[in-house]
């Protein structure tokens, strides 16, 4: 309950710099912090795994209770392997799980080009999407498919969209209307506003 570091570990060789195997049905690894500082902190420099925990219990395999200012696990990895690893090998359990009471959720940030992305749970609804004033694409094999720009315009097939929705193919139907109905009926309606 001090004002450290709850956990500190430096590793700068090539092995792990903590490793936790745990079989049973508790948790692997509990970390209780309601001081103004990390519950857990790793600093790898090394080519090892910062931190790797294989958990076949029914339990949690990293629990963190954070109650204070700071950030409950700090990972710094400067080597060529992951900063965490996490292996599920049990059916139905999250490898990854957040919860909490108002707005949980992940977020990434590119520190260089200040960009935070956002997964979080928000009231009644799941968000995905930026946090910060940048657009949001969806990716597959590598390659930008769909944009949503800041400005909320919507882009397919093409990184620069200049209307509410623009789609862009070299194919020779751009959109494809199936209706499983014996009515197949195309709306639009101008509701005079503007």
């Amino acid at each position: 309950d001090g004002n450290g570091t709850g956990i500190e570990i430096t590793n700068s060789g090539t092995g792990r710099g903590m490793q936790i195997n745990n079989s049973t049905a508790e948790i692997g690894l509990l970390v209780s912090q309601d001081a103004a500082n990390a519950g857990l902190y790793i600093d790898q420099n090394g080519a090892g795994i910062g931190l790797q925990i294989q958990q076949d219990g029914n339990d949690n395999g990293i629990f963190v209770d954070q109650n204070a200012n700071q950030s409950a696990i700090v990972v710094r990895q400067d080597g060529t392997q992951s900063g965490i690893v996490v292996q599920q090998n049990s059916s139905g359990y999250a490898g990854v799980s957040v919860t909490g009471a108002s707005a949980p959720h992940i977020a990434v940030t590119d520190t260089t080009n200040t960009v935070t992305a956002l997964l979080q749970s928000h009231d009644d609804r799941g968000w995905v999407g930026t946090k910060t004033n940048h657009s949001l694409f969806l990716v597959t094999n590598d390659t930008e498919r769909v944009v949503v720009t800041n400005a909320g315009l919507v882009g397919i097939g093409t990184t620069a969209p200049d209307e509410v929705l623009h789609i862009r193919s070299a194919e020779n139907n751009l959109l494809h209307l199936e209706s499983t109905d014996q009515d197949c009926r195309f709306k639009m309606e101008d509701n005079g506003t503007g």
